[in-house]
């Protein structure tokens, strides 16, 4: 599987694309289900959609994080949809939208380190300040790397991309860690992740 994703002008492509503020968004134009489609509890439906078994997969995978992402990110919505060769998940900033694509035979635990990724950025867009990344990149000596990722550039080496991947660490654990900039985040860096994500004492 891809490691990268990548931002062209109109395209998105890879592992996790993410859209800041000044990038366009992509939209897909499909259906979609709400939990209580799929024979959810009504009483516990939340910002979620999705399509068929994607859907299903996607709240398991959601629920395993541990992560109150609802009451930490009240604006915001997942949707879970059919697999898409070139992408694994989307991140819409000007939406407040995550997109996670399900494929046949993705493994749970992978399922959980992209949906924990998209998720990190979302936290960051949501509620780090700029002092806030800047104190990230002073505690994994990343400071001349660029926070948010350019035209062509790889997520996996931007400080928005190492913090998501930690954040990603943070709620599953080092497998499946691609940062490009450092090796997976220290005890005390993941105390600045709790932190920073709203969730310290």
């Amino acid at each position: 599987m891809a490691g990268r994703w990548w931002v062209a002008a109109a395209i998105v492509v890879g592992v996790s694309t993410f859209t800041g503020p000044s990038a366009p968004v992509e939209f897909v134009d499909q259906d979609v289900l709400t939990l209580s489609a799929v024979g959810r509890n009504e009483s516990a439906i939340r910002p979620i959609l999705g399509e068929g078994e994607a859907l299903v997969r996607g709240i398991d995978a959601l629920d395993e994080l541990g992560f109150a992402w609802s009451e930490a990110l009240p604006d915001w919505t997942i949707e879970f949809r059919a697999g898409r060769e070139e992408l694994f998940g989307l991140t819409h900033t000007q939406e407040n939208r995550i997109e996670i694509f399900v494929r046949d035979g993705q493994s749970d635990a992978f399922l959980q380190h992209v949906i924990a990724h998209e998720i990190g950025h979302a936290v960051d867009v949501s509620l780090n300040s700029t002092e806030d990344r800047e104190r990230w990149q002073q505690a994994r000596q990343i400071e001349d790397a660029d926070w948010w990722p350019g035209s062509g550039a790889t997520d996996f080496a931007t400080g928005a991309g190492d913090f998501a991947e930690g954040f990603a660490v943070w709620l599953t654990g080092a497998e499946g860690y691609r940062s490009e900039l450092g090796p997976p985040p220290t005890e005390r860096q993941l105390a600045l992740i709790e932190e920073l994500a709203g969730q310290e004492g």
